[in-house]
């Protein structure tokens, strides 16, 4: 039987967070995590910080919506659900938690849970299915089931506003027993200071982050030692951006001269290119109270946006 941790405050269940390695963070450790990788989470974890987390227009309106939509799913189904509001923690294994949505109960199958996705429907279009969600998600509700011993589980993902798509989900125990072992080897490697390799093109930004302060020496290095050579490889990929970002904008103008002033969207092929022109910020009208203030506006331009049949890439801006 799992452990159950009742909670009343976010700053409580932030704090148990802190200890597990929870259903959120665990795709991170086998690198399916598209918010997080393994380095950042062992960071956090090793010195109890709990990372400061933007949350979305959709996030917000999805936990508004919430209820709606499991109660309504629960209605077409045939199904009674009730919110799963609590903390658990594995049994047997130190270090491993979970939170959830719902509970499903008084179901001939058993006791299951119920995990709510808010999903954009070109998001879904993208990367689900009607039989799979996205991996992160499937190892997310693999480690709640894990968690709370529970058999079942329906993924809800709400498509677009008003699209319910239902998967299905059993237990798999032999994914709960790499589940297990993983989080109890990542726990042995931070008592025991064993960092993970940083991937420097997924955790470039928070390793930049982690240093942004400096201190006031010198470094003097030969031209023999590691960090010149990283110097080398930086000065020569920064002239490559510099040198393509040249480029790119040379290519803009070129496209702007061929078509010229008379269209603002252009189609062939799978590209459609969008150049229309923003309107000018109205003027300001500067009171007392606003002198010596910063004040904000900007003349019209034209935007080039570029987008491909599968996807919009802006290549042109």
């Amino acid at each position: 039987m799992p452990i159950i941790i009742p909670y009343t405050t976010e700053e409580e269940w932030l704090n148990h967070r802190l200890d597990d390695i929870t259903s959120t963070d665990v795709s991170a450790l086998f690198g399916l995590s598209p918010y997080t990788t393994e380095y950042e989470v062992f960071y956090n974890k090793k010195n109890r910080i709990n990372p400061d987390f933007a949350e979305t227009d959709r996030m917000k309106w999805g936990k508004r919506f919430e209820d709606v939509i499991a109660q309504g799913v629960a209605q077409d189904l045939g199904l009674t659900v009730e919110p799963l509001k609590v903390y658990m923690r594995h049994s047997t294994v130190k270090g491993m938690g979970s939170s959830f949505d719902y509970a499903i109960v008084g179901h001939q199958d058993g006791p299951g849970l119920m995990e709510i996705k808010n999903v954009d429907a070109r998001i879904y279009r993208d990367k689900w299915s009607d039989s799979e969600a996205p991996a992160h998600i499937e190892t997310q509700v693999q480690h709640q089931m894990e968690v709370a011993d529970a058999a079942w589980c329906l993924i809800v993902a709400m498509s677009g506003g008003n699209d319910p798509r239902v998967i299905r989900r059993e237990r798999d125990r032999d994914i709960g027993k790499a589940l297990c072992k993983r989080v109890s080897k990542f726990w042995r490697d931070v008592e025991s200071d064993n960092i993970p390799t940083p991937d420097y093109i997924k955790d470039a930004e928070f390793i930049i982050g982690l240093h942004r302060s400096a201190g006031v020496n010198l470094l003097e290095v030969d031209t023999e030692s590691a960090v010149y050579k990283l110097l080398v490889d930086y000065e020569h990929l920064s002239a490559e951006a510099r040198s393509y970002e040249a480029l790119t904008k040379a290519k803009k103008a070129e496209i702007l001269d061929v078509i010229g002033d008379d269209y603002n969207k252009v189609k062939g092929g799978e590209f459609t290119l969008s150049c229309g022109t923003t309107k000018d910020t109205p003027p300001t009208i500067i009171t007392p109270e606003m002198v010596g203030t910063e004040i904000g506006g900007r003349k019209g331009y034209r935007m080039c946006k570029l987008a491909k049949r599968g996807g919009l890439n802006d290549l042109l801006r």
